[in-house]
């Protein structure tokens, strides 16, 4: 057996928002904080602020390029979020999906729990 679940149905949480259209205002709140703190842990030291512009010049990105994502981050509504979990999660958490999982080889323990999974452990 290759230890794959074909089997395995889309996350609940996923299907349930989709289904259901809506959001409560902590998890469009929670996934705008998420966002923003991806770009803002860049800035954390210098050397990161530093190493974070040369990319940037690099990409040929204006140097407030960051600080513009972070203003459209901070618009971001419920139809925008939605869209984004129908476009990209959704695909990801299907049956469909060619997903492979890796860990350390010393992981002494495997999750059962498909439920409270993101993805299915293989």
């Amino acid at each position: 057996s290759s230890g794959i679940n074909a089997e395995w149905p889309l996350r609940p949480g996923i299907e349930n928002i989709l289904k259901e259209n809506e959001l409560e205002d902590t998890q469009i709140e929670t996934a705008k904080g998420s966002l923003a703190c991806g770009i803002i842990q860049k800035y954390e030291t210098p050397s990161g602020s530093a190493i974070t512009n040369i990319i940037n010049i690099h990409r040929d990105l204006p140097l407030n390029h960051d600080m513009n994502v972070l203003a459209k981050i901070s618009q971001i509504g419920e139809t925008e979020l939605l869209e984004a979990c129908r476009k990209y999660f959704r695909p990801i958490f299907s049956c469909d999906a060619n997903l492979v999982v890796c860990c350390p080889a010393n992981k002494k323990e495997k999750s059962t729990d498909c439920d409270s999974a993101l993805i299915p452990l293989l």
